[in-house]
């Protein structure tokens, strides 16, 4: 028999989790039968430490339906609050407390983008990395002080020139996701088992993890971020 690799053997070990709790319950029970609450929290995971007003932006739900879903996902168990500079959410057992600045700092608006930008052009100024990005001097300056407040972008002085490099903690950041995030699948597996929605892991090969559930005879789907640069 040909030897199998580690994810797929965890793989097959979820499912076996997930093909025991169906044979032990009859009917589907679970928060995320709702579209808009697995909407929120679909959002959530690929944009952890995010506020209501970006949740609500990149859903397209109102803010008071929001904070209603968000409600009833931790109360359920599949979300939790954290206290940055204001509340953001993220899916429960995910950030640790330690990672909330950073990865509230990139849940903001084109930050991403920005970091991206210096991961990919190291050195430059804010006029290279606003040019590029085709957006404002200023706003690339604000985000750029976010990164660097969170630990991510380091400023060297050129002379009269302020140039922005990334820092380790990116790589140590990228070892810490690859270690929460299986944790999380095996958690949500678990979880979507015990609820009666039959979950499936279709892919571990890409950026997202894509976790299929039966709801209602219809299949949906779940990504689960794997990489950091593919969750926000």
């Amino acid at each position: 028999m040909p030897k199998i690799g580690r994810a797929l053997k965890s793989v097959v070990e979820l499912e076996s989790l997930a093909g025991t709790a169906d044979r032990t319950r009859s009917r589907p029970s679970s928060p995320l039968m709702n579209p808009n609450r697995r909407k929120v929290f679909q959002y959530i995971c690929l944009h952890p430490c995010s506020g209501v007003e970006a949740i609500a932006s990149g859903t397209g739900l109102s803010r008071s339906s929001v904070l209603w879903h968000l409600g009833h996902l931790m109360d359920s168990g599949y979300a939790e609050r954290f206290q940055d500079k204001s509340i953001v959410y993220g899916p429960a057992g995910f950030v640790q407390p330690g990672s909330v600045r950073l990865f509230s700092a990139l849940a903001k608006r084109n930050c991403m983008s920005v970091f991206s930008s210096v991961l990919s052009n190291p050195g430059s100024d804010i006029k290279l990395l606003a040019e590029g990005l085709g957006l404002p001097a200023g706003q690339v300056r604000g985000r750029v002080k976010e990164l660097a407040l969170a630990g991510l972008v380091i400023r060297v002085m050129d002379g009269r020139h302020a140039r922005y490099f990334p820092t380790e903690r990116y790589e140590d950041l990228l070892s810490e996701l690859r270690a929460r995030s299986k944790h999380l699948i095996r958690r949500l597996m678990r979880k979507l088992a015990d609820e009666h929605l039959r979950p499936e892991i279709k892919d571990m090969k890409r950026d997202n993890a894509v976790i299929v559930l039966n709801i209602m005879g219809k299949e949906e789907t779940l990504e689960i971020p794997q990489r950091a640069l593919s969750m926000l």
